[in-house]
């Protein structure tokens, strides 16, 4: 069985509020592989720290987090799907168990794409994060929905499936969503120390092979929401047998 899971990552800037935003060469923790797209979008990951990092250029900002363990197998890899050609960082890890994950920039959208792959089964899904960022902008304000009766909403971060939209006085912002598996699907962290995405609690044991997909970068709602479509059609195609775009 193969579980699939779609995070969206955006940034608006104040400028244009439209296209998801660009991310920043900023120095990183330390050197390590990376791969980055034409809008600026980057992203970075160390094999010994297991430290991997986005960044955007305007507003400055970068997102950062750390491994279960170091990373290992790293590789570039060039491809296209239905949102246009990317350039994505490959690797694997050990946190409980044996994990692959990936982060996808593209080549002509300021969108990165996340995914996580189980590579035994796991009877804790619930515990593993990717992406996990402990280091973000600070004073960021929070906006998300409620998971209840026409989804309310709120300024605040919910736990639960719906996108997370972080923002500053200065207008600059960020979303990060699920993409997919939007019924098992959880944003986690409270904004302040920690934005992460996951699975609900009560998801318990995953198979091997189990994927989840997480939220790409994006330089405004109109981005995410077209990269989110995107790739719900690009799903649709694949389970009607046909040969995605």
């Amino acid at each position: 069985m193969r579980h699939r899971v779609h995070r969206h990552l955006s940034f608006l800037g104040c400028a244009t509020l439209s296209l998801a935003l660009t991310l920043s060469a900023l120095p990183c923790h330390a050197a390590g592989t990376s791969v980055e797209s034409a809008h600026g979008i980057g992203a970075t990951i160390d094999e010994e720290s297991g430290h991997y990092e986005v960044r955007s250029s305007e507003p400055h900002w970068v997102f950062a987090g750390k491994l279960g363990g170091a990373a290992s197998d790293i590789t570039v890899k060039d491809g296209q799907d239905r949102l246009g050609a990317f350039r994505e960082l490959n690797f694997r890890w050990k946190d409980q168990v044996a994990l692959r994950g990936s982060i996808r920039t593209y080549v002509d959208r300021p969108v990165l794409l996340f995914g996580i792959t189980s590579s035994e089964p796991t009877s804790d899904a619930a515990v593993i994060r990717f992406p996990r960022f402990t280091e973000f902008p600070k004073n960021l304000h929070g906006f998300s929905y409620a998971n209840s009766e026409f989804a309310p909403p709120k300024f605040a971060l919910e736990e639960n499936a719906t996108p997370w939209l972080l923002y500053d006085d200065q207008t600059h912002a960020a979303v990060l969503s699920p993409a997919a598996n939007y019924m098992i699907a959880s944003m986690r962290g409270d904004g302040k120390t920690e934005i992460a995405s996951g699975l609900n609690n009560g998801v318990a044991a995953l198979p091997a092979s189990a994927r989840r997909l997480h939220t790409p970068h994006a330089h405004g709602a109109g981005q995410w929401g077209e990269c989110d479509l995107g790739h719900l059609g690009q799903r649709t195609h694949r389970a009607a047998g046909e040969s995605p775009a």
